[in-house]
């Protein structure tokens, strides 16, 4: 009995000393975001809210269901655009460059110089980074996969 006691006291101390840093760079939160046939209803496309990740079909709308979704996706156009240019220049997106490492850390954004397209700004190869800037918060997505001719579009996304 004793013996375990003085096990489960090593063991705690052994854990309690290790740092957060000892787990590396990947220890970002993110989500994966897939859109696919499965993703739409009615028209082939999708409302997207850069704050909080989550994507919604558009349900043959033409008005968003909440004011965070500021960006629709349709593949079959293809389209990854702000629906509504209020604010354009300070809110919308920016093409970042590409590869994982600038998803982690992008470095400084310029506070102007937003697009409302995101294929205005580039054009949605695997690892290309983009940065959102919307009223309701800053996000960063990277692109993992990205297929127009089957209407899928796959990326990581986090708060920035």
């Amino acid at each position: 009995m004793k013996i375990n006691f003085i096990i489960i006291i090593i063991l705690m101390f052994l854990l309690s000393s290790c740092s957060d840093e000892s787990i590396g760079p990947d220890n970002i939160d993110y989500d994966i975001i897939e859109i696919s046939g499965e993703s739409f209803q009615g028209d082939n496309s999708v409302w997207y809210s850069p704050s909080t990740g989550e994507i919604t079909p558009t349900s043959n709308g033409e008005i968003p269901p909440h004011p965070r979704f500021r960006f629709w996706i349709e593949p079959d156009d293809p389209e990854f655009q702000n629906w509504n240019y209020y604010g354009q220049d300070v809110y919308g997106v920016k093409f970042v460059g590409n590869g994982s490492d600038l998803f982690e850390d992008p470095g400084a954004i310029d506070d102007i110089g937003f697009s409302a397209n995101v294929l205005d700004t580039g054009s949605l190869e695997t690892n290309d980074v983009y940065f959102f800037r919307t009223e309701e918060g800053d996000s960063i997505i990277q692109i993992l996969e990205c297929n127009w001719d089957l209407w899928y579009l796959k990326f990581k996304w986090r708060v920035y």
